[in-house]
């Protein structure tokens, strides 16, 4: 009763969503991990988005949902397009290019400039507000990826061979990956606003699988149809890509349609905290000390967000 009656409102709803987001791609990314053994970076990227654009595609036929819905101009086609083709053609090749150069630990690092790219930018194009509480929880859940991450020890052994050249390349690479996926994100904030998430999902996702097609880089390793090559693996990706880039991909989006995407953003962060956890549990990685306070960190983070709001 308590439960239903604190979801009852839009904000709450979407504080929810964004959380669970962040959740189901924590779970995707420990399936992508324990079934991407053996498979090139490039062909991980295009089966999970050939999936969701399939999966996406069924769920618009199953509940009777247009594929072109009404009110939809020509604009509102080529920015989402647009967003697909950045947000996950580019800056997927960006993040992969980047992992190869700095290794998991950095590229991660990198990536929490996520959620104060986001509030900057949605400050400036967006017009959301700029609050203390926002800024604090985003600096508290950064913190915590930051302490969770950093371990001198491990950037050393994936930095072994690696040129200053080389790893100024991977950190411009990994600025490119966030700088696009926010930008992405921001020119369809008022489309988000508008239409249906799951329309908006089932274009995006589905230009951003056909844009890796066009995209050579990476693609070594064997042909498309190595992708789709059952091996024994291919149940933990399929179930990566059905969390993931199917149900999380659509509750992401839903969250930021109900709540400011700044606010949004904070709380999507959380996933790499929730990898920590779930890697423990179910992939054998060792739950530090480290991990339980950069959790921690995050924990207190997101609830000064979900206070203020």
């Amino acid at each position: 009763m308590a439960g239903a009656l604190f979801l009852s409102s839009p904000s709450a709803q979407g504080d929810a969503l964004s959380i669970l987001a962040a959740l189901l791609w924590a779970s995707a990314v420990v399936c992508f991990k324990l079934g991407g053994e053996g498979m090139p970076a490039w062909h991980q990227n295009f089966l999970k988005s050939s999936l969701g654009a399939l999966l996406f595609t069924l769920t618009l036929l199953v509940l009777g949902e247009p594929f072109s819905p009404p009110g939809a101009d020509g604009a509102a086609w080529v920015l989402v397009g647009l967003s697909g083709f950045l947000g996950m053609s580019l800056a997927d090749t960006a993040y992969f290019q980047a992992l190869k150069k700095l290794g998991a630990t950095l590229t991660s690092l990198v990536g929490s400039l996520y959620s104060p790219l986001m509030i900057l930018f949605s400050v400036l194009f967006l017009g959301e507000e700029l609050t203390l509480s926002l800024l604090l929880g985003s600096f508290l859940v950064v913190a915590g990826i930051v302490v969770g991450t950093w371990e001198p020890s491990r950037v050393e052994k994936e930095e072994e061979g690696k040129t200053r050249r080389e790893i100024l390349a991977g950190v411009v690479l990994g600025v490119t990956f966030i700088t696009l996926v926010v930008g992405s994100i921001i020119v369809i904030g008022r489309i988000l606003k508008t239409y249906s998430p799951l329309w908006v999902a089932w274009l995006r996702i589905s230009a951003g699988a056909v844009g890796i097609l066009v995209i050579p880089w990476g693609r070594e390793g064997g042909g498309i149809s190595r992708a789709f090559r059952p091996t024994r693996h291919t149940g933990w990706m399929t179930a990566g890509a059905v969390l993931g880039t199917w149900l999380g991909y659509y509750v992401w989006l839903k969250g930021l349609q109900l709540i400011p995407m700044s606010r949004a953003s904070v709380l999507n962060e959380l996933s790499l905290i929730f990898v920590f956890v779930l890697a423990a549990l179910f992939a054998g990685e060792r739950f530090t000390l480290r991990k339980a306070l950069a959790v921690g960190l995050a924990f207190c983070g997101s609830l000064l967000v979900l206070a203020a709001g």
